[in-house]
């Protein structure tokens, strides 16, 4: 107690530290504003023709920007997504009224008016108005930093040890001395002897792959940043979408800030676990020698600034660098330790990007649990009922379908989601706030309540609309090492010698995302040549890296899993569906994984959907089911609610309206359907699920049940959104044509 006692002051001075970090962090993470993005079908323009459509203002005023490329409709109707705003005023950024949290209301003003626009310089009338929103321009520009005062060495960079791991946590020593990269070798992730493997195949060079890492930020300046980090303006997307750089020529980009030099610590970290280059530390508590830092070292590193921290709630921004990482830098694989709540662009550009056959890896995120809370009362703090967002569950985009999210596993294989009574108890008098960090789990989208699990027990199977969906081990993250890994410290803004300290307590989910996508690139890496190159940009290809990666996957801490053979063991709650093993994964090919077929793991998913009334079939062009946006995957429901399971299931829910090819649309029918879209996309981001009309007579038990549950006991239908949507769109119209007739001479 008298340790404890002597402790106190420094303790509080601890907590309100991490309380102001915590407050910085939210500040900057909420800091933002709407803009107008419209939704236009088309092909994806040339570079001629979007500097024709940007510098080509409509009689209107409006211009459009082609931002993001957006999937096929089922019916094969391509979308594109432009930024729509006018130079001469403010009606690019509407404010919201009172009571709103999104300027629905300024969006139907000029609803109209845009589509005209659209008609008239793109050729279609739009099918969606979204005032998505993004980063504020305080924190979409940092000054630029000194250049070093020397030239990186072209030898082996000597290092200096910062943060030791945290005694809570179990760490690795070697001969009494700390390895800080226990987490690669043989006992672990097997990275390392992956790494060589790829190594010892002939021709190297045409075997590097390119990784897309999105992140707040990056200190290229760093000793230990990877050798091939390709850092360019436009990969800062946080400016991409900032009013400034709207009509941006070539020499608009000399002012912008590289990702690279915008310092970001998170990204940095992140960045060296992913490909770190090889260094020496210079510290007698570490195991001497040379040591790779980095999974990937080989691999072309593309970085991308979306935030200003590791937290976006629907931004276009994200979304933004989703794109730009796949669509225009052609990148193989995207490692994102960030998350947050998606909208309809996040879907679109998931989608597009695994159309394109880009594997995704995302964080599952971090919560916060008061440790020290036993069995069923640290469930509270699991709901959200003791603490803030961000919740226990997975968030976006880890929870999308066409992701595989990555959760954490400590060097004793437990959960990083679990406390490790042995290690904390002996420790307890540190109250390390750091220790309150959990990783998120379980499966995509399950979100838990208190009265899910007995105790600490998770319910030992996947929410059962999720497994309809896709199979049951897909539907679950993988695992990775963390913490107490490497992790890059940035340096200050005005250094004039590289940083080249490097802790050793890197933990999160963060930690454990680049290592996943690492072992993506060495699997494309060695297979390669086996794989079609008609079948290189197609959905096949990510599908493959993650069926090789989860029938690879260490599930042996699962006794239900005895005997049984890969593709039909089940997940562990916490760890998911299993720890990786990128050796083991290198020994199944291309066409072994492509003939997976199992009970809780097959390519792709075929499983039979008695409630959507479908089977999905591997003869389907599309790979895993598409991701959407919906009223359960807003803000409200993703992160606020702590309901779990479907309120209505899927096939039954209102869809957006996007298989009508709007260039042959008049005008009355494209502007109901515009209206409809918008109406629906209102209510989705308020957390409702409007229903189809037929619902009430399939199931009219379960509607009458969840009118008693859902608020004011409201259901919102199919045809009363139409009819909204007609009203709505005939008065918009109406009110265009007066203002017209005004402005006619």
């Amino acid at each position: 107690m008298s340790r404890l006692t002597a402790r106190l002051p420094s303790l509080l001075l601890t907590l309100v530290a991490a309380m102001l970090c915590c407050c910085s962090l939210i500040k900057r993470s909420i800091n933002m504003e709407h803009r107008l993005f419209v939704r236009v079908p088309g092909k994806v323009p040339s570079e001629a023709e979007k500097q024709c459509r940007l510098l080509t203002r409509s009689h209107h005023g409006w211009r459009f920007k082609h931002v993001i490329e957006a999937p096929d409709s089922k019916d094969g109707v391509q979308a594109q997504w432009y930024l729509a705003f006018r130079p001469d005023d403010d009606l690019d950024i509407p404010k919201a009224g009172w009571g709103e949290i999104t300027p629905w209301s300024a969006v139907k003003r000029v609803a109209v008016e845009i589509a005209e626009a659209s008609r008239e310089t793109i050729g279609a009338y739009p099918q969606l108005i979204e005032p998505s929103l993004v980063f504020k321009d305080d924190y979409a520009w940092v000054d630029k930093p000194l250049e070093p005062s020397s030239p990186r060495s072209r030898g082996v960079p000597e290092v200096r040890l910062g943060e030791l791991p945290a005694h809570e946590w179990p760490s690795v020593k070697k001969d009494g001395l700390y390895d800080p990269v226990w987490h690669l070798g043989e006992a672990y992730s097997q990275l390392a002897q992956a790494r060589e493997a790829v190594r010892r195949q002939p021709g190297d060079e045409e075997r590097r792959i390119r990784i897309g890492i999105l992140d707040n930020g990056f200190d290229a300046r760093h000793a230990a940043m990877p050798v091939q980090f390709e850092d360019e303006a436009a990969g800062d997307v946080l400016q991409e979408l900032r009013p400034r750089y709207d009509i941006c020529h070539d020499a608009c980009a000399i002012g912008r800030t590289k990702p690279g030099e915008s310092l970001g610590s998170h990204g940095t970290g992140a960045v060296g676990i992913l490909a770190g280059r090889k260094v020496r530390f210079n510290d007698p508590r570490v195991s001497a020698g040379e040591v790779e830092i980095g999974a990937a070292p080989d691999a072309r590193i593309i970085p991308v600034r979306v935030a200003p921290e590791m937290l976006s709630l629907s931004t276009a921004n994200f979304a933004l660098g989703i794109d730009y990482a796949s669509r225009v830098q052609r990148c193989d694989v995207l490692s994102m330790s960030h998350g947050g709540s998606p909208s309809q662009m996040w879907a679109d550009a998931v989608n597009a990007a695994y159309g394109r056959g880009t594997a995704m890896f995302a964080a599952t995120g971090d919560y916060f649990a008061p440790h020290i809370l036993p069995g069923l009362l640290n469930r509270l703090s699991m709901t959200g009922l003791l603490s803030l967002p961000p919740p226990s569950h997975t968030v976006y985009p880890a929870a999308f379908r066409r992701v595989v999210g990555v959760a954490g596993v400590t060097a004793a294989g437990k959960s990083y989601a679990t406390t490790d009574w042995r290690r904390y108890l002996p420790n307890f008098w540190r109250v390390n706030p750091i220790f309150s960090l959990r990783g998120s789990y379980g499966a995509d989208e399950v979100r838990r309540s208190l009265f899910d699990g007995w105790l600490c027990r998770e319910r030992a199977k996947t929410d059962s609309s999720q497994v309809r969906r896709r199979n049951e081990l897909r539907a679950n993250p993988i695992s990775a090492y963390a913490p107490a890994i490497p992790w890059l410290v940035t340096g200050k803004t005005h250094d004039t010698t590289r940083p080249d300290t490097i802790d050793i307590d890197g933990g999160g989910t963060s930690s454990a995302t680049p290592q996943a996508a690492a072992a993506a690139a060495h699997w494309l890496a060695y297979h390669r040549k086996s794989i079609p190159a008609s079948e290189w940009n197609t959905w096949k290809k990510a599908e493959a890296v993650y069926t090789a990666m989860i029938h690879s996957a260490d599930r042996s801490h699962t006794h239900a899993n005895d005997g049984k053979s890969p593709q039909d063991q089940i997940p562990d709650p916490f760890l998911g569906a299993g720890v990786l093993k990128a050796r083991q994964m290198l020994q199944i090919d291309y066409q072994d994984a492509k003939a997976v077929r199992g009970e809780t793991l097959s390519f792709p998913h075929t499983g039979h959907d008695k409630k959507e009334g479908r089977r999905y079939s591997e003869k389907d062009d599309r790979g895993m089911v598409p991701d959407y946006y919906d009223g359960e995957r807003s803000f409200f429901s993703a992160v606020l609610t702590m309901n779990r399971g479907e309120d209505v299931p899927g096939f039954h829910r209102v869809l957006l309206r996007e298989d009508r090819y709007s260039h042959a649309l008049d005008q009355k029918t494209a502007m109901e359907q515009l209206f409809f879209n918008i109406l629906l996309v209102d209510l989705w981001q308020h957390g409702r699920l409007p229903i189809q009309d037929g619902y009430k007579d399939k199931h009219p038990f379960r509607l009458f049940v969840s009118k008693l549950l859902a608020p004011l006991g409201k259901k919102t239908f199919e045809s009363q959104i139409e009819h909204h949507a007609a009203k709505e769109s005939g008065r918009a119209v109406a009110a265009w044509k007066q203002k017209q007739a005004c402005f006619t001479p």
